[in-house]
């Protein structure tokens, strides 16, 4: 296959793929379709997290139970393991989510 023709669909550099997951198999020497790469999970269901919650000036954290699978800037519901109630966050980074606020 010519990946030439559609440089915009395929891999064709190594940055194109470092530091992602694919998102199904391939076959042996079969060029990667970029819409099948995906950018790493930086936090996985079950996982505990620290909640943010950000009002104003005041910052308010608490422990949370992540519900889903998710990668940085990604939506998933997380659980506080006090309140039990589940609310959805934004991913920050592996260990942090923060409260989303009902504009965005």
């Amino acid at each position: 296959m010519n990946i030439a023709d559609h440089p915009d669909r395929y891999a064709t550099r190594i940055e194109d793929v470092v530091g992602k997951r694919l998102l199904s198999n391939i076959g042996f020497n079969k060029p990667i379709c970029l819409r099948e790469l995906d950018a790493p999970l930086a936090i996985k269901r079950g996982s505990g997290v620290t909640i943010l919650y950000r009002y104003g000036g005041l910052t308010v954290t608490a422990k949370g139970m992540a519900k889903e699978n998710g990668s940085e800037g990604a939506r998933i519901k997380v659980t506080n393991v006090d309140s039990k109630q589940t609310v959805m966050c934004k991913v920050v980074d592996s260990r942090t989510v923060e409260v989303m606020s009902g504009i965005e």
